[in-house]
């Protein structure tokens, strides 16, 4: 059956009705979240390959092709956003573990005009400081309150729904381009199974702590639903990287509510293994699972090689494409870009620990239900450092672990302002304005002034 011109026709769609969105949103707090769901959507594609480099087929290739262009637009529209909400800047915290990464990619444009020329080195440029800094300011232009949080955190489920039903519709059209080798270990919209279990962990880790926070027996039911599906495809990709790093993050999550949290979990677990097995009956794959627990060492030889790379040009590296590797982040920076990136790399680790350190400090002085959102959000740092370990996306421009990062390191920055004030920021201004207008910005009735 092929569905590429259906697809082509929801994909259509759902470009107008992001467009309308768009412009709905335009004078609105919570319209930069609108161009930030398109940046992780267009992360969470790759294009499609087999072992052997021959492109497949996918009913969503048109987009799997393009995902760089989507990516840049969406964050070319978040500028204008973040344009039109400049004022939100004020007095919001950003981390400076996002600001080295920021650096990070305008160095990358730098050392590219050496390694390819004054064109790519100028596009990059220009790519960098389209995307990146967009995705540096979503949290600072969107999130004046903890709950400003759950909403941006319902934009990250809704893109994961829209994520599992790409995947459903290439399960309709062809199945066997949701997975890779003989193993049949699932990629879903990306190429790699690696990078889909980095992908699913962080959907997963989301959806767990929406499920034990945001309240609503019918989003709880569709909470259940996502994370049980994430959870499926997550133990179908293989990938040992990713279920680890959604252990440490669904630590984070459940480190306050441990008890209550484990009710659910069984009925998360029920669910996948139920899909999982209809799953086989219905495709006849011999899906093996062997390799989760594994004690196979498959990085050795890439961390070698990635060092020798790096020690035959320490000062600006072989570029992106000759550093061949990229089982980790670190040394991959090093191989690539020399030891200027792996400063870079190991300063943004350095304030990364410093932000975990200072926000334990903190957690005690917040209320229990915003504990829990400053948990989440160290879960995610952790899980992104040890995700760095084996996969090389710390310097990476289109990769959802940096749209994820930019978000939850920008979230813990904002909690720890928030424990240290002790009392909600406050815009007068803004609240004035409100006044007059007799509703908040965000539309609904503003209760009086004490």
């Amino acid at each position: 059956m092929n569905l590429t011109v259906p697809a082509m026709g929801l994909a259509g769609l759902l470009c107008l009705i992001w467009a309308g969105v768009y412009l709905m949103g335009l004078g609105r707090r919570w319209g930069m979240l609108v161009p930030f769901g398109m940046m992780l959507i267009a992360s969470a594609m790759s294009l499609p390959m087999d072992w052997a480099g021959k492109i497949l087929p996918t009913a969503w290739l048109p987009l799997q092709q393009r995902r760089s262009l989507i990516f840049l637009i969406a964050g070319l529209s978040a500028l204008v956003m973040a344009i039109v909400h400049l004022r939100n800047l004020r007095g919001k915290p950003i981390a400076m573990m996002l600001v080295t990464l920021v650096v990070m990619g305008f160095y990358a444009s730098l050392l590219r005009l050496q390694h390819e020329g004054m064109g790519p080195g100028f596009e990059s440029f220009v790519y960098s400081f389209a995307t990146l800094v967009p995705l540096l300011l979503v949290v600072p232009m969107s999130v004046d309150s903890p709950s400003d949080v759950v909403r941006l955190l319902r934009t990250v489920v809704l893109v994961n729904v829209l994520w599992i039903g790409m995947c459903a519709l290439q399960f309709v059209s062809n199945s066997s381009y949701l997975t890779l080798g003989n193993q049949f270990r699932f990629v879903g919209m990306t190429s790699n199974p690696q990078h889909a279990g980095m992908l699913l962990s962080f959907f997963g880790v989301t959806t767990l702590w929406m499920l034990f926070n945001d309240q609503g027996a019918k989003l709880r039911t569709i909470y259940i639903m996502v994370l049980g599906v994430n959870l499926l495809m997550l133990v179908w990709t293989g990938s040992r990287t990713g279920i680890g790093m959604f252990a440490i993050g669904s630590a984070g999550v459940l480190y306050t509510r441990l008890g209550r949290a484990v009710l659910f979990m069984p009925v998360a677990l029920v669910l996948a293994y139920v899909g999982f097995k209809v799953l086989v009956s219905v495709t006849g794959f011999d899906i093996g699972v062997d390799r989760i627990v594994s004690s196979q060492n498959t990085r050795d030889y890439a961390w070698w090689k990635l060092y020798t790379t790096g020690m035959e040009n320490p000062l600006f590296g072989v570029g992106l494409e000759d550093a061949e590797k990229s089982e980790n982040s670190w040394l991959y920076a090093f191989a690539a870009f020399g030891l200027g990136m792996l400063f870079l790399a190991m300063l943004a680790t350095l304030f990364g620990g410093l932000q975990c350190l200072r926000a334990i400090k903190v957690r005690s002085s917040l209320a229990m239900d915003d504990r829990r959102i400053l948990d989440l959000a160290v879960g995610a740092i952790a899980m992104y450092f040890a995700g760095a370990v084996l996969e090389g996306y710390m310097i990476s421009r289109v990769s959802p672990a940096l749209c994820f990062i930019m978000i939850y390191s920008n979230v813990a920055s904002f909690m720890i302002r928030y424990a240290r004030s002790g009392t909600p920021e406050f815009d007068e201004s803004e609240y004035e304005q409100a006044v007059y207008d007799g509703t908040d910005p965000d539309g609904s009735a503003l209760p009086a002034p004490a």
